[in-house]
C-alpha cells in the first residue's frame, strides 16, 4: 500500500517514487507477489502539483497508443461540457468527469465469449474541486505502472494545463491518486529497466519481481514474436520493442507535456 502524507512535489515525482519503490524497494508497498506481477493494494498518493515530463517511449509506448486511450476512455464533447462547466463550479463542489471504458479487447482467450474488461473499466474518472486549494483526483480501479497507468497521469496533466488555461489559474493545481490496485508485471518492466541500463542490476537483487522478469526475459530474448510463440498482442509487441532496445533502435521520443486532449477518435 503507498500512502503518502507528504506529496510528491509533482507527478513526475510520484510517478518515478510509487515506481521505484515497486521496483527497489517492494517491502515497502507490495501486498502480494504472484508471477509474473506484484501487487499494491488500497492506494492514496499525492503530489503538490500536476507537472508530468515523461517519455512514453521509455515504456515501448508510441503516440498512437495515447491516441487509443483517449479513443476508449474519453468522449472529445463530454471532456469539452465538463471543462465549461468547470465555470459555473462553486468552491465546495467536486466535479467529476467520468470516463466511457469502451473496448473490444478479448481478455481470455480461453473464453472466446468474453469481451471488453472482465471485472470493469481501470480508469473511472477525474474530479476537480476549487477550494480549499484547486485538486485534480484521479479514481483508478487498477493501473499498470511502468506502463499504460502513464496515459491516466499524462491526462490529468494536460487537464490541468488547460483548466489553468481556461480559467487564468496562476498557482499550481494539486493532484491526488486513489488507486485500489497498482500493479506490475515482468513483461511491462522489462522495456523500462533496458531504457535505463538497469536490467542486470535489477535482476541480482532479492526482489521477487526481480526473479520474474530475469525468467521472462530469458525466455524471450531470442523468441521470434509471433502468434505461434505468444498468443496475446500485447506481449508480441513488448517482446519486438525488447528486442529493438537491445539492437539500439529506440522508439521515437513521445513526451506526456506535448500531447493533446483531443487526439481520440470519439466524438
Amino acid at each position: 500500500m503507498f500512502l503518502n502524507k507528504e506529496p510528491y512535489e509533482s507527478i513526475t515525482a510520484l510517478h518515478d517514487g510509487v515506481t521505484d519503490s515497486l521496483l527497489w524497494h517492494p517491502e515497502t508497498c507490495v501486498d502480494l507477489a504472484k508471477y509474473p506481477t506484484v501487487y499494491s493494494y488500497d492506494n492514496v498518493v499525492k503530489s503538490k502539483n500536476c507537472v508530468f515530463e515523461f517519455n512514453l517511449a521509455s515504456i515501448a509506448l508510441t503516440e498512437k497508443r495515447w491516441t487509443r486511450f483517449l479513443t476508449q476512455y474519453v468522449k472529445k464533447e463530454e471532456l469539452q461540457k465538463w471543462i465549461t462547466s468547470i465555470g459555473e463550479q462553486k468552491p465546495m463542489i467536486v466535479n467529476l468527469f467520468r470516463s466511457d471504458g469502451e473496448t473490444k479487447v478479448r481478455p481470455s482467450l480461453k473464453s472466446p465469449e468474453l469481451e471488453g474488461h472482465r471485472w470493469g473499466v481501470c480508469f473511472l474518472g477525474i474530479s476537480f474541486r476549487k477550494s480549499p486549494k484547486p485538486t485534480l483526483t484521479l479514481y483508478s480501479r487498477a493501473a499498470r505502472l511502468p506502463s499504460t497507468a502513464t496515459c491516466e497521469l499524462a491526462l490529468v496533466s494536460n487537464l490541468a494545463h488547460e483548466i489553468k488555461r481556461v480559467y487564468n489559474i496562476h498557482g499550481p493545481i494539486a493532484f491526488t491518486w486513489f488507486c485500489s490496485v497498482i500493479h506490475m508485471t515482468s513483461w511491462d518492466t522489462m522495456p523500462y529497466l533496458i531504457w535505463r541500463h538497469k536490467l542486470d542490476e535489477f535482476v541480482k537483487t532479492d526482489c521477487k519481481l526481480a526473479k520474474f522478469v530475469e525468467q521472462r526475459y530469458n525466455k524471450i530474448k531470442f523468441v521470434a514474436p509471433t502468434k505461434e510463440n505468444m498468443p496475446y498482442g500485447r506481449q508480441r509487441r513488448i517482446v519486438n520493442r525488447v528486442q529493438q532496445l537491445e539492437r539500439g533502435e529506440p522508439l521515437p521520443d513521445v513526451w506526456t507535456q506535448n500531447l493533446s486532449l483531443w487526439k481520440g477518435h470519439k466524438d
